[in-house]
């Protein structure tokens, strides 16, 4: 792993916890920075090491990451708070293995359940395969507490009018109560249950994702392998936001 020394190109404020922090990567270090969607990088702060996904499609060469506040943590509460454009922080080159195959030539159907700052890494690769695929259709499952703590909830909105027979975002919520009772709460098994029941046909999905808690990559991708996708095609990342980060 390669760290560089890298400026701070903008901040944008997502929610009222969380950042979407760009870094300028200079051209002479493009080849270096080059990633597959779902990748990380690794920051370097007083000697503290935090992994944070980037957010964009490789296509558009920029180099961001969502960082979520985290009660307690140091370095998210920093990041969130107190960075400015302009300064500098050591980044590593992109690593990870959460990265799925891309068939621009196939139609297929592709599923992610993630649930806060999970969202992240699924961004871009929502944004590369809408990019690349003509015939996909993806599905995200999106656990927030509210529709205020979604992240990149504009960036969501505007790819599902931009694309809208390939995007189908369906937001949960655990403290906000919605018309149809399928979509207050968690995903849990039971709930996983009644997705398949009413709103996906487990037949047609060629990959699945799963990015947030540990519980709920546990639950789910034992549920998913269950319900007949093969183990190689079930990707998925694992946070826990009662770290310190």
């Amino acid at each position: 792993m390669k760290f560089n020394l890298l400026t701070v190109k903008e901040i944008v404020k997502l929610t009222a916890d969380a950042v979407q922090i760009s870094f300028d990567v200079p051209e002479e270090l493009h080849e270096e920075y080059n990633f597959l969607p779902g990748q990380y990088i690794t920051l370097n702060i007083n000697g503290e090491r935090r992994d944070y996904s980037l957010c964009e499609s490789p296509n558009d060469k920029k180099w961001s990451i969502g960082v979520k506040s985290q009660p307690n943590g140091k370095i998210s509460s920093y990041l969130a708070n107190e960075l400015k454009v302009g300064d500098q922080l050591e980044v590593s080159t992109p690593s990870g293995r959460f990265t799925i195959p891309t068939k621009p030539n196939e139609k297929r159907t592709l599923l992610a359940f993630t649930a806060g700052s999970g969202i992240t890494p699924i961004m871009s690769m929502l944004e590369f395969t809408l990019q690349t695929e003509e015939w996909v259709n993806f599905h995200i499952f999106y656990v927030n507490r509210d529709e205020n703590s979604i992240m990149f909830k504009e960036r969501l909105t505007e790819l599902k009018q931009k694309y809208p027979n390939n995007v189908f975002i369906h937001h949960f919520y655990t403290r906000q109560d919605q018309e149809n009772f399928i979509y207050n709460g968690r995903i849990d098994e039971k709930k996983f249950d009644l997705i398949l029941n009413q709103i996906i046909d487990i037949n047609e999905v060629d990959e699945a994702m799963v990015c947030g808690p540990e519980q709920m990559i546990l639950t789910l991708a034992k549920k998913i392998n269950e319900a007949g996708i093969i183990e190689k095609h079930i990707h998925f990342e694992m946070f826990n936001p009662s770290v310190k980060t």
